[in-house]
Protein backbone atom coordinates (compact mmCIF):
# COMPACT_ATOMS: atom_id res chain seq x y z
CA UNK A 1 0.00 0.00 0.00
CA UNK A 2 1.30 3.26 -0.94
CA UNK A 3 1.53 5.85 1.37
CA UNK A 4 -0.03 9.20 0.02
CA UNK A 5 1.99 12.62 0.58
CA UNK A 6 -0.79 14.74 -0.44
CA UNK A 7 -3.19 15.65 2.05
CA UNK A 8 -6.35 17.51 1.45
CA UNK A 9 -7.32 20.10 4.56
CA UNK A 10 -11.68 20.01 4.56
CA UNK A 11 -11.39 23.04 6.81
CA UNK A 12 -9.17 25.26 5.08
CA UNK A 13 -9.59 23.45 1.87
CA UNK A 14 -5.99 24.08 1.24
CA UNK A 15 -3.32 21.30 -0.02
CA UNK A 16 -0.37 20.06 2.07
CA UNK A 17 2.97 18.40 0.52
CA UNK A 18 4.64 15.66 2.89
CA UNK A 19 7.73 14.77 0.72
CA UNK A 20 10.17 15.19 3.47
CA UNK A 21 8.25 18.40 4.52
CA UNK A 22 5.38 20.23 4.62
CA UNK A 23 4.10 22.43 1.67
CA UNK A 24 1.03 24.37 1.75
CA UNK A 25 -0.58 24.63 -1.37
CA UNK A 26 -3.41 27.85 -0.29
CA UNK A 27 -6.76 27.20 -2.63
CA UNK A 28 -7.97 30.20 -2.21
CA UNK A 29 -5.56 31.45 -3.78
CA UNK A 30 -6.80 29.67 -7.14
CA UNK A 31 -9.95 31.94 -8.07
CA UNK A 32 -9.14 32.06 -12.12
CA UNK A 33 -8.52 29.29 -14.85
CA UNK A 34 -4.92 30.96 -15.21
CA UNK A 35 -4.16 31.30 -11.71
CA UNK A 36 -4.51 27.55 -11.16
CA UNK A 37 -2.87 26.39 -14.65
CA UNK A 38 -0.13 28.82 -12.66
CA UNK A 39 0.28 27.35 -9.46
CA UNK A 40 0.36 23.65 -11.37
CA UNK A 41 2.61 24.49 -13.71
CA UNK A 42 5.22 26.46 -10.68
CA UNK A 43 4.56 22.96 -8.48
CA UNK A 44 4.03 20.25 -11.13
CA UNK A 45 6.30 21.41 -13.56
CA UNK A 46 9.36 23.82 -11.96
CA UNK A 47 9.85 22.03 -8.59
CA UNK A 48 11.46 18.13 -8.61
CA UNK A 49 9.18 16.95 -5.63
CA UNK A 50 6.26 18.55 -7.12
CA UNK A 51 6.79 16.14 -10.16
CA UNK A 52 7.13 13.34 -7.97
CA UNK A 53 3.36 13.97 -6.57
CA UNK A 54 2.03 15.68 -9.27
CA UNK A 55 -0.82 12.45 -9.30
CA UNK A 56 -2.06 13.58 -5.85
CA UNK A 57 -1.90 16.97 -6.30
CA UNK A 58 -4.03 17.18 -9.23
CA UNK A 59 -6.10 15.05 -7.79
CA UNK A 60 -6.71 17.03 -4.80
CA UNK A 61 -6.95 20.05 -6.59
CA UNK A 62 -9.85 18.71 -9.20
CA UNK A 63 -11.58 18.12 -6.33
CA UNK A 64 -12.01 21.28 -4.74
CA UNK A 65 -12.19 23.67 -7.81
CA UNK A 66 -15.49 24.07 -9.05
CA UNK A 67 -15.95 21.87 -12.42
CA UNK A 68 -17.93 25.16 -13.89
CA UNK A 69 -14.23 26.71 -13.51
CA UNK A 70 -12.99 24.79 -16.42
CA UNK A 71 -16.06 25.94 -18.98
CA UNK A 72 -15.51 29.70 -18.76
CA UNK A 73 -17.94 30.65 -16.36
CA UNK A 74 -15.85 30.54 -13.50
Amino acid sequence: MKIKKVILADESLDIYVRDGFVYDIPLSRMRTPESILDWIHQICIAKNWGRDNAAEILDGIFKVIPSDMWSGKG
